[in-house]
């Protein structure tokens, strides 16, 4: 239906701004869009992650948001937020039960993601719950 076509842009670039009032009455209203993927695949909590809003992701997750969720490109909501040197959003995500190990589309993991920006903070938190192993694990990112 119409309205509910016009509901899912409307949460999504309220996620991403952190308009928690919108977000929080559209879910309300019909819960199935706290899963709802955009165009790209990317749900209420992706948005929220990409837009780097902190109180909107913790949001997001107390209503049952899947925090590994992945976008049309494989990301994860840590990976977005490692790509972005986002560092308390990886924390967050971590302490909530990020999982470190999904790769993207690319064959890129999390720690990859966050080599992208000089954030050495990010990076560090990313490595200490990985193994030798995992942190010299060459990403598997097809030329």
């Amino acid at each position: 239906d119409i309205c509910s076509d016009v509901k899912v842009p409307i949460a999504h670039q309220a996620a991403a701004v952190g308009d928690i009032v919108t977000v929080t009455n559209v879910i309300k209203e019909d819960p199935t869009v706290l899963e709802q993927p955009d165009a790209d695949g990317m749900t209420l909590l992706c948005h929220a992650v990409a837009g780097g809003q902190l109180d909107t992701v913790k949001l997001l997750q107390k209503m049952g948001g899947n925090i590994n969720v992945q976008d049309a490109a494989g990301r994860t909501p840590l990976a977005i937020a490692a790509y972005m040197g986002w560092y308390e959003g990886i924390v967050l995500l971590l302490r909530k039960g990020a999982k470190q190990d999904i790769y993207d589309k690319s064959g890129r993991l999390p720690i990859h993601a966050a080599t992208y920006q000089s954030e050495t903070r990010s990076m560090a938190i990313l490595m200490q719950n990985l193994s030798e192993e995992d942190v010299n694990q060459p990403d598997n990112e097809v030329s």
